[in-house]
């Protein structure tokens, strides 16, 4: 068991380009490792690859959104909040689209729907959901995307 927690404490094998410190001379004989990276520097490159992948989503979905809906949506992204699924479809039991939502966080059920739309699905299935033309749309969405990532 000494012998796993110094490697934990030394640091983790590392596959991709970044900061590290050299391994163990045997450690990389035997397994082949370039390098090491400390836990931390590891934490820090997760922390910077979700933060691009989420960049990336969001230029997409800014990209498909609405133009109303942009300004609402903005502030939602320059905070690191998931980004959103832009033409979302609510499927049933059996698969088939019962209701479609303009904008969909599907993971903390949180749907945005055009005038009109038929909430009572979503409603039903235990959603949030919000109409694209509500005032503080910004503010709610923001309120319940934090606190469904926080749980």
């Amino acid at each position: 068991m000494d012998n796993i927690n110094a490697v934990v404490r030394a640091g983790m094998p590392c596959s991709v380009a970044c900061e590290s410190i050299p391994p163990p001379q045997t450690f990389k004989r035997r397994y082949g490792h370039s390098h090491w990276v400390p836990e931390s520097a590891r934490l820090r490159v997760v922390e910077e690859t979700r933060s691009e992948r989420y960049e990336a989503d969001w230029t997409e979905a800014m990209a498909l959104v609405a133009a109303p809906l942009r300004p609402a949506l903005l502030p939602l992204a320059k905070d690191g909040l998931p980004p959103p699924e832009v033409g979302f479809e609510l499927q049933g039991a059996d698969g088939e689209v019962v209701a479609e939502a303009e904008l969909a966080w599907e993971a903390q059920q949180v749907a945005v729907l055009r005038g009109g739309a038929e909430a009572g699905p979503f409603v039903e299935a235990g959603w949030h959901v919000f109409d694209f033309k509500e005032a503080r749309l910004e503010a709610q969405l923001r309120t319940v995307l934090n606190a469904e990532e926080s749980s």
